[in-house]
């Protein structure tokens, strides 16, 4: 399995990833911040499945910008997968005809810009041939990370969330884990606003860590930007030996 983290600026390095989009296989997404603002419009039409974690502007941003560019460019629309919150936030917020045009509606009477998907948690769902599992996790609205499997391997996307327990008691008994992308997004000074918004510091990084097989390969993700080389200095503290600090554009394989 081929995970890509999508970075907010790819021609310029030092600007890593303001907003949330992983490529799986090049043709699954896990959340759209940016990715309607990757590559050409030819390679973001090879994307026909986008899995959302959550209904946050960060991980849905360029949602519009994708299903615009790929219009017309592959055989079927999109489908976009997500939480009966998640799908109604898209509605009201987002698709209707203030903010955005409603794709929704014009979906039913013309060549569809999307297709809706409803998620429910714990339930299966197979999309080129990946087995994908949304589980609840503890975020300030409802939230979804997810088991990603393509039969030998086992990736989870624990999305954003403050301390959770139930999709690491999912995760430890999976056998074909092999890695595990979590979130980061607050220096340990910031603690008092990280439980406000259900993220992590990197002491509370190592809480969850600590919950998983200790031979997981753990990948940090989601840190805020302006206190990017505080989050990271503060990982390399923890001295955990499987920890990577996750870099956009480029490739993890599992």
């Amino acid at each position: 399995m081929k995970v890509r983290i999508l970075g907010s600026a790819p021609e310029n390095p030092a600007v890593r990833q303001y907003v949330s989009s992983y490529l799986i296989n090049d043709r699954v997404a896990i959340d759209v911040g940016c990715l309607g603002f990757y590559g050409t419009a030819r390679d973001q039409a090879a994307a026909d499945h986008v899995f959302l974690t959550h209904s946050h502007a960060d991980h849905c941003a360029s949602l519009p910008i994708f299903l615009e560019n790929r219009y017309g460019l592959a055989p079927q629309c999109p489908v976009i997968y997500g939480s009966a919150h998640t799908l109604d936030s898209l509605q009201k917020h987002l698709f209707n005809d203030v903010v955005w045009p409603d794709f929704i509606k014009l979906s039913a009477n013309t060549q569809p810009f999307l297709r809706l998907q409803l998620l429910e948690a714990e339930k299966p769902v197979e999309a080129e041939q990946l087995r994908i599992t949304p589980v609840a996790v503890n975020h300030v609205v409802p939230t979804f990370g997810f088991l990603v499997s393509d039969g030998q391997a086992t990736v989870v996307f624990a999305a954003d969330s403050g301390p959770t327990d139930r999709l690491w008691h999912l995760t430890r008994q999976i056998p074909s884990l092999r890695g595990v992308f979590l979130e980061a997004s607050f220096p340990n000074s910031m603690r008092a606003l990280a439980d406000v918004a259900l993220h992590l510091t990197p002491e509370m990084f190592a809480t969850e860590v600590a919950k998983l097989p200790s031979s997981t390969r753990v990948i940090a993700v989601h840190i805020k930007t302006p206190y990017r080389a505080t989050v990271v200095q503060e990982l390399s503290e923890l001295g955990i030996p499987t920890l990577e600090v996750g870099e956009c554009e480029t490739d993890y394989i599992f």
